[in-house]
């Protein structure tokens, strides 16, 4: 009987603003990766701008193509306003 585990995105969401929810899975299998035994998510946020390096190639690409340079001017401009006295 053997574990393995494994990582998934499973879970991409585009927010009104550009940013990105992201969810990964991971994932624990037993008898030989037939049979799950457990899962735990992690979230995490990503802003429009944001290096996106260490991401799967889907995430990549969707805030690649999310992400224009209009989008990410105007939420460094929404990012700065809010700090702004």
């Amino acid at each position: 009987m053997a574990i393995s585990e494994r990582t998934a995105y499973d879970s991409i969401t585009i927010l009104e603003d550009g940013r990105m929810q992201i969810r990964r899975a991971r994932i624990i299998l037993d008898n030989d990766g037939t049979t799950e035994i457990n899962r735990t998510f992690f979230r995490t946020v990503l802003e429009p701008g944001e290096d996106v390096t260490a991401y799967p190639a889907r995430v990549r690409a969707l805030c690649n193509f999310v992400w224009t340079p209009a989008v990410v001017a105007a939420y460094a401009a929404w990012k700065a306003a809010q700090t702004q006295p």
